[in-house]
């Protein structure tokens, strides 16, 4: 009985310990948020990144990741100067970005089909 009853407090401890990440300062997200819509982009999604590392969890901060890594891949696929055999490749990695931190997000996933598409119909490797 006392054994059953230490190994229950011990978990009860770790199941504790495991919920108690924590969550992101919201104004820094915010900030990298900012810097995304001001198409700084290497640098907000270099923040959001970061921050990830460390509340791997915290949804808020998942979402804001996403979106800015959509919002860079649709800059370099639709306003971006560079040329196709540059513009594709870079918007395809931010797609796949966005899909690896939330593998059901359409948007991305839409993407990623229609840039692979296009290499597919020119015959094409498609980039890693």
């Amino acid at each position: 009985m006392g054994r059953s009853i230490l190994v229950l407090g011990v978990l009860c401890i770790l199941l504790v310990a495991s919920c108690g990440e924590k969550k992101t300062d919201p104004s820094k997200i915010d900030e990298a948020t900012r810097l995304v819509r001001n198409k700084d982009f290497e640098k907000g999604i270099a923040m959001l990144d970061d921050m990830g590392k460390s509340s791997p969890n915290d949804e808020v901060l998942k979402k804001a990741r996403v979106n800015a890594h959509i919002m860079y891949g649709n800059y370099l696929m639709y306003e971006s100067t560079l040329a196709p055999k540059e513009k594709y490749p870079s918007a395809l990695r931010q797609y796949r970005m966005a899909a690896a931190i939330e593998p059901t997000n359409a948007e991305a996933n839409q993407n990623i089909n229609l840039i692979e598409g296009i290499y597919g119909q020119m015959d094409r490797t498609i980039p890693n």
